[in-house]
């Protein structure tokens, strides 16, 4: 949880969590709740991203402010900077719409406003956030019908919203093969779903990028990814090399997640040597 104000001029495409910024995170729950004793040994699992900041004079990163700003060069080039990444649909709503008003002015071309706020992502298609109970309650005997119990049908619904529907029809068609590796049929269905249906081809690609299990699930990572890659090995017909490559990369992501930066060297070394 929480943030740091460090200062970062590292590699921006690959920030590591630090001994410093996991001191300053836990030193900061101490400080606002004096009974909670977390210690280092309570992380499950962490991560580092940066926040782009707009430079201030005489300003450090605490004082600076979170707000976006959008400036436009004497070239027409129009930049937008600061913010946070919750905000990042409102601030491309903002440069959408004022494009939009300088081609009308400078072309005559006219542009509908931005629309996205009311637009569903995939799976949203339920008439709205407040049907999403009923909707998720009305898919449990679907689920219970291809052997889930009650609650794994509801977690699924509420992760796969109005697309459950078809992640329970290739969970029904494959169950054989949640079986035959000694999967789980919920991580099974999410992920026979996430090969057909979002692009995943590597098991960091299945446990990072579309469930986020390596964040906020560690634990089903460690005890299910020799199971979800010798699946994957033979669903994408891996050679040895590519095993390799791919259970190497897991396994450094498991490190990179649990351990800070300072410390990795040695892991990480085993690691590829394994």
């Amino acid at each position: 949880m929480g943030t740091t104000d460090t200062f970062y001029d590292q590699d921006k495409a690959n920030p590591n969590v630090t001994l410093s910024d996991r001191s300053y995170i836990i030193n900061a729950i101490h400080y606002m709740f004096p009974d909670v004793k977390i210690t280092e040994k309570d992380i499950e699992s962490s991560w580092a991203g940066v926040r782009p900041l707009i430079y201030e004079e005489g300003k450090n990163a605490s004082e600076i402010s979170r707000k976006d700003e959008i400036w436009e060069s004497q070239s027409g080039l129009i930049t937008i900077a600061g913010g946070k990444l919750t905000g990042y649909r409102k601030m491309a709503e903002t440069i959408v719409d004022l494009l939009a008003k300088k081609f009308q002015a400078s072309e005559g071309r006219n542009f509908k406003a931005c629309n996205t706020k009311h637009m569903p992502i995939s799976g949203g298609n339920l008439g709205g956030s407040s049907k999403l109970e009923a909707f998720v309650n009305s898919q449990v005997e679907a689920g219970v019908a291809i052997g889930l119990t009650k609650e794994e049908a509801k977690d699924l619904a509420r992760r796969y919203g109005s697309n459950v529907s078809e992640v329970f029809e290739l969970l029904k068609s494959k169950k054989m093969d949640a079986l035959k590796y000694g999967l789980p049929l919920p991580l099974f269905a999410k992920l026979v779903y996430a090969i057909q249906n979002e692009m995943t081809v590597t098991p960091i690609d299945f446990f990072n990028r579309r469930t986020g299990a390596i964040l906020f699930d560690i634990k089903t990572v460690k005890q299910w990814r020799h199971k979800v890659i010798q699946y994957m090995k033979d669903e994408f017909s891996w050679d040895e090399k590519e095993l390799q490559k791919y259970t190497w990369a897991l396994e450094n992501a498991l490190i990179e997640a649990t351990v800070p930066v300072e410390e990795r060297k040695e892991l990480l070394t085993a690691s590829n040597e394994n």
